[in-house]
């Protein structure tokens, strides 16, 4: 609920309500968001309010919009493996670039893995990839 005598901003406290219904499972991927309207009702706000909320959750990667169509739950995919290759020299994430995004068919908010070689880097979407270290390259 909102609690209108907090100094946080209600579209945040939206965003942080309907973000737990997410990790709880409450809202399942797939699932249709409540309308803006319906969430504006309920929670006693504007429709501006919800659309802010949404944003946010949209800008973590949490859900998916589309033109016309309702405020869908993000689904995860299923994780691919990926064996980090015997040469690699660090790992780390970041947000990806706008070629990065389309490439990999990002959602808004999902960041990369970026695995550095002595060959380069090799980027991968961090909502679906599970990076695998083998004996030869485990990390002590």
């Amino acid at each position: 609920m909102i609690d209108r005598r907090s100094d946080r901003a209600f579209y945040k406290q939206l965003a942080d309500e309907l973000r737990e219904q997410i990790a709880s499972g409450h809202l399942a991927g797939g699932a249709r968001l409540p309308s803006q309207k319906t969430l504006a009702e309920k929670y006693g706000i504007s429709i501006d309010t919800v659309r802010d909320a949404i944003d946010v959750l949209k800008a973590e990667g949490l859900v998916v919009t589309r033109q016309g169509q309702p405020t869908r739950v993000r689904e995860a995919g299923p994780k691919q493996a990926v064996p980090l290759p015997e040469d690699f020299v660090a790992v780390g994430a970041r947000m990806p670039t706008q070629e990065e995004r389309d490439r990999l068919d990002l959602a808004t908010g999902v960041p990369v893995l970026v695995v550095r070689t002595s060959e380069g880097e090799m980027v991968y979407a961090a909502d679906s990839t599970h990076l695998v270290a083998t004996d030869a390259s485990s990390v002590a």
